[in-house]
């Protein structure tokens, strides 16, 4: 009975040391883990960290480069008003002469341009009578030489029915002597 109930309690210290030593690994591969976890987790803070700083310099260096934007919009707007009130005073003279010239330049080109236009206007009209007479005569050429091919053709084509018709009656002959040979 002794031997059974310490064979027993044996079993049971040894089912117990098992599982502590199970419990051990298990608890050795967690605190491993929470130490990889724990590394991740500084490294991860330290990358948000440097992150932060970043970001906060980046908006100061915006913040600076629109303030010195805005400073330069506004310095250059004025220097561009007073050099167009300076430039169209200084300026308006010499623009107003340069477009009276202009103006002249594009009369005398307009008018030998009428004058080109005119003289090849009548080129083109007294070349399009010249061809307009060479072109009546050809067509009144081309009309007697038709008329003179369908009255060929005509006589040619009452040649041919009149061929036909010898031909026809010279068939017929034949076959009556045929036929009279026959009987």
């Amino acid at each position: 009975m002794y031997e059974s109930r310490a064979a027993d309690l044996n079993a049971k210290y040894d089912a117990v040391n098992a599982y502590t030593k199970e419990a051990g690994d298990e608890l050795c591969e967690v605190h491993a883990e929470l130490v990889l976890l724990r590394k991740q987790m500084k490294e991860a803070h330290k990358r948000l960290q440097d992150e932060a700083r970043a970001r906060i310099e980046l908006e100061d260096n915006i913040q600076r480069l629109r303030y010195e934007l805005t400073f330069k919009e506004k310095f250059h707007s004025e220097e561009i008003n007073e050099l167009r009130t300076g430039l169209s005073k200084q300026y308006e003279t010499k623009l107003q002469q340069s477009l009276q010239e202009l103006r002249e330049q594009h009369v005398g080109v307009m008018r030998k341009m009428e004058t080109v236009y005119k003289q090849e206007n009548n080129n083109l009209q007294a070349a399009a009578n010249r061809e307009s007479v060479v072109a009546s005569s050809a067509i009144e050429e081309l009309n007697a030489r038709n008329y003179d091919l369908e009255k060929f053709l005509d006589n040619e084509r009452a040649r041919h029915v009149t061929d036909f018709a010898n031909m026809e009656a010279e068939l017929q002959r034949c076959r009556d002597e045929m036929a009279q040979q026959l009987q």
